[in-house]
């Protein structure tokens, strides 16, 4: 039948459509009307066409979860709350624990842990706590994960915890003691973009980042990798952005004979575009990338609350962030169509053009001194502040608009009596081996001459 609908429309050749444009453009000129080129260097056109159906195999899991964060109080507290967010259909939960030791039988009763995800954030490393964990997942036969990056954590601090012979050495204890565990190294990715990275750049630093782990502790580490992504606002970009990541980390471990189809991966929106003032825009702006991160195919999405860049956690936030996954989910049924960016060909190319880039800057970075060379040198931290501050001159501008913000300010509203928390975090004026890649918001400067005015 589907066959037979479209021989009933007469097919229309790419000369027809550029012709038809011209016409309509009553004598304008053709490429430099309807033509651009983004930040990355893609060309687009106005329309594409079969011909741009990707050549990559694309990957959907067949479905995406909620996921959350809960910070360990009493086991027993802890453990109402985790029967409370399932019963609200958040499947993946973050856990992030503070003390030594836990009761994982009184955290976890009454609570089917089969179709679960859960990440452990830890604090505190303890060779008991490590082991429970670990027993506790092959006895029960758990999804667990480790929340935690250890290469991240250089590059976001600029220091390793001891040195780097005792912190690859401490790593590899940790990964032997939780041999049952899904993933021990979450990816964190998200400290590319929050930083201003572009797309090319953010995915080729994160395969570069991945590849030393695999280089540091071998090839069986790549089953035990997943990615956190933080998702912009630059929408088809960023679904295309998803399955770039997917198609060059299964290159990348084909090339070191261990293939991944099917890595996993968790979205959460940026950061980089939320403001203090007018915040309520920041439920919008993080709605359409929670639905990018979706359609894009990612196994978890993370949102977190429009508030929570000045404010304390509270119940009503979190409630409003995971009703937005709930709507998507259920009001807007994404999670009814098994891959619904197949057809689009303007997605398609974005794939294989963001692919093709991002693979030859992660060659290029390969092929030059290493990863912990290139950070040694300032060459990635240079890279990404030159790009953070392209962004930063569009959004000073106003070619790059945050409403509310840069545009559309609300002159009457007042922020300085409502901030709980400081929402221009600052480091600490400390040595470091390496220059920390900072997480920077767009509104920042903006904002602090908006406090001090009040």
């Amino acid at each position: 039948m589907t066959s037979n609908l479209f021989k009933e429309f007469e097919f229309i050749s790419e000369k027809a459509w550029k012709q038809q444009i011209q016409f309509d453009l009553g004598g304008k000129d053709y490429n430099s009307e309807t033509n651009w080129t983004s930040t990355e260097g893609i060309n687009i056109k106005p329309f594409f066409t079969s011909k741009y159906k990707s050549k990559n195999k694309l990957y959907i899991p067949d479905n995406w979860n909620i996921n959350q964060t809960i910070y360990l109080k009493e086991e027993s507290i802890s453990n109402e709350e985790i029967k409370k967010l399932i019963s609200q259909e958040v499947y993946d939960l973050t856990i992030y624990i503070k003390s030594d030791s836990i009761n994982l039988d009184l955290l976890f009763k009454e609570v089917d842990l089969t179709y679960l995800n859960l990440y452990f954030k830890i604090d505190h490393f303890n060779e008991v706590l490590l082991s429970n964990l670990n027993n506790y997942a092959k006895k029960n036969k758990t999804k667990f994960h480790l929340d935690y990056d250890l290469l991240g954590n250089y590059i976001s601090t600029g220091n390793w915890k001891f040195s780097y012979k005792e912190d690859i050495e401490f790593f590899k204890g940790v990964i032997n003691k939780l041999s049952y565990f899904k993933s021990v190294v979450q990816l964190k990715s998200s400290n590319y973009q929050n930083s201003g990275a572009n797309i090319i750049q953010e995915i080729a630093y994160s395969m570069s980042q991945a590849n030393e782990y695999v280089d540091v502790f071998g090839k069986e580490i790549i089953k035990k990798i997943n990615f956190q992504i933080a998702v912009g606002s630059n929408y088809f970009f960023e679904i295309a952005k998803i399955q770039a990541y997917r198609i060059l980390w299964k290159t990348i471990s084909k090339y070191h004979e261990y293939p991944i189809n099917d890595v996993h991966i968790i979205a959460t929106p940026s950061r980089r575009n939320k403001t203090i003032f007018d915040f309520n825009n920041n439920v919008i702006r993080s709605t359409s990338e929670c639905m990018a991160a979706i359609l894009g195919g990612a196994n978890s999405v993370k949102n977190f609350s429009y508030d929570s860049i000045y404010k304390n956690e509270n119940e009503f936030s979190k409630r409003i962030s995971r009703n937005q996954l709930l709507i998507l989910k259920h009001e807007c049924h994404i999670d009814k169509v098994k891959n619904p960016i197949s057809g689009c060909y303007y997605i398609n190319y974005l794939i294989d053009e963001i692919s093709k880039k991002s693979f030859e800057l992660f060659k290029e970075l390969d092929s030059s001194s290493g990863f912990l060379n290139l950070l040694k040198k300032g060459t990635l931290q240079r890279k990404i502040k030159e790009s953070a501050q392209k962004e930063q001159l569009k959004f000073n501008d106003k070619i790059e608009i945050l409403v509310g913000s840069n545009h559309y300010q609300n002159n009457d509203e007042k922020m300085s009596d409502q901030l709980e928390i400081n929402p221009f975090p600052t480091r600490k004026s400390e040595k470091t081996l390496i220059e920390p890649i900072i997480k920077k918001r767009l509104a920042g400067v903006i904002e602090k001459t908006r406090l001090e005015n009040e």
